[in-house]
């Protein structure tokens, strides 16, 4: 909580916009001691523009993205 607020952070993981592990430790200084982080996957019926190409992170480029940021906050979940 900040000043008695519940809060949440979380990313929406996408290539297009976080694209090498500077970007994920940026990310983590922002936010360093979050008690909870959520990484959200992309959903592509709810994009604005139709003709955006999402480019995804495979599972294995996740699992790196969580253990990076696991260096800065308490607990990471993905939805």
């Amino acid at each position: 909580k900040i000043a008695g607020k519940d809060y949440e952070f979380r990313t929406t993981l996408m290539k297009n916009f976080v694209e090498n592990d500077e970007d994920i430790i940026q990310i983590g200084n922002l936010i360093r001691d979050a008690k909870h982080y959520y990484i959200q996957r992309p959903q592509a019926q709810n994009m604005l523009d139709p003709n955006f190409m999402i480019k995804v992170f495979s599972d294995d480029e996740t699992k790196h993205f969580i253990e990076v940021m696991s260096k800065f906050v308490q607990k990471i979940s993905i939805r």
